[in-house]
């Protein structure tokens, strides 16, 4: 399994713009996904167990407590905005979505990448990860 990081939380980019004011990171004209949608508010809040519980359950042996370690420590009280800047959803269901996470102070910036596809007659979160760096998770796009 692919190690994931957060380098340099504390030091992140800021952004602006417009951004979700509802615990969701949707944006107009997306389908919506209720399992990403769901993982998205978890993360958004800052519950950041419940969002490994979601994302997580089909990725056997991961260690959220440590992954999410460093979002603990630097925003444990989750993001005060996010929006989805990017989904893709390619013939046969596989689908991805980028989401930009800010700080209330407009200091920090977490960029989370989401891969979900259907599974049997269900939507399962296959892959995530996230870090400060937009370059870094734009080329996890596939």
């Amino acid at each position: 399994m692919r190690p994931y990081r957060l380098a340099g939380l504390l030091t992140l980019m800021s952004i602006t713009g417009a951004c979700a004011q509802e615990p969701s990171c949707g944006f107009i004209g997306a389908t919506i996904f209720p399992e990403l949608e769901g993982a998205e508010a978890a993360f958004l809040a800052g519950d950041y167990d419940r969002f490994v519980g979601l994302v997580g359950s089909g990725m056997p042996g991961l260690d959220g407590q440590a992954l999410m370690a460093p979002l603990v420590e630097a925003v444990p009280d989750g993001f005060a905005t996010c929006t989805t800047i990017l989904q893709r959803e390619d013939v046969g269901g596989l689908v991805q979505e980028l989401s930009l996470f800010s700080t209330a102070d407009g200091a920090g910036l977490v960029v989370l990448y989401m891969q979900s596809a259907l599974v049997g007659d269900a939507r399962r979160i296959l892959q995530f990860s996230f870090d400060s760096d937009l370059t870094k998770m734009l080329a996890l796009l596939q």
